[in-house]
């Protein structure tokens, strides 16, 4: 993980996350599909694309701290197979599948230094080694059961109506974590990740 915030990292950065963001949102809503709940779609959130799930404060904390959220979906447990134990596996099948995802298109970094010129494969290589770390930072840390972050579907649930009063302090909460990451640029984060992050993308 790198405290460097320079333009050129802080639009890696952005690039990262408007992937990051399209593939968790699309995941999460094809997930959910899958085990029957149409709500997502009928809310145009089975789509790709990251305009239709982008949080823009999630957008500033992953700036900062390398971990964001998208925008809230409108999931039903009681429309799924499965039940509660079906909105569980749909968060964590998600968000394995967006790091999986990350982690593979990292995979392209050879392709790049073979057929691109040095200049641009530089570039390449150094964005595709970014969006590879901040899509297993996001993975990890939404795994976290507190709004905004995907994990808050876990109390969901948990317990409906515990969820329906937490979900009232997501705007708050959004706002607490994007001034933290703000102060701190992931420094508290990065000791937690970066054995993590070695393990799995050498950086």
């Amino acid at each position: 993980m790198s405290f460097d915030l320079s333009l050129p990292q802080i639009l890696m950065r952005v690039a990262a996350m408007l992937v990051i963001t399209g593939l968790h949102g699309f995941a999460l809503a094809g997930f959910a599909r899958l085990l029957g709940d149409r709500g997502p779609l009928r809310d145009e959130r089975l789509t790709p694309n990251p305009v239709a799930h982008l949080d823009l404060l999630g957008l500033v904390t992953s700036i900062m701290a390398m971990a964001g959220w998208i925008r809230p979906m409108r999931l039903e447990a009681a429309a799924m197979r499965g039940g509660r134990g079906g909105l569980v596996l749909c968060v964590v099948a998600s968000l394995a599948a967006t790091a999986a995802v990350c982690l593979l298109l990292l995979q392209l970094k050879s392709a790049a230094v073979l057929y691109t010129p040095p200049a641009a494969s530089n570039q390449i290589t150094a964005w595709l080694q970014v969006l590879a770390e901040m899509g297993v930072v996001f993975a990890v840390v939404n795994l976290v059961p507190l709004p905004p972050l995907t994990g808050a579907y876990f109390i969901a649930a948990l317990s409906p109506a515990l969820f329906e009063r937490v979900k009232t302090a997501s705007l708050i909460l959004a706002i607490i974590f994007t001034i933290a990451a703000v102060v701190d640029h992931g420094r508290v984060l990065a000791p937690i990740m970066r054995p993590l992050l070695r393990s799995l993308t050498g950086g």
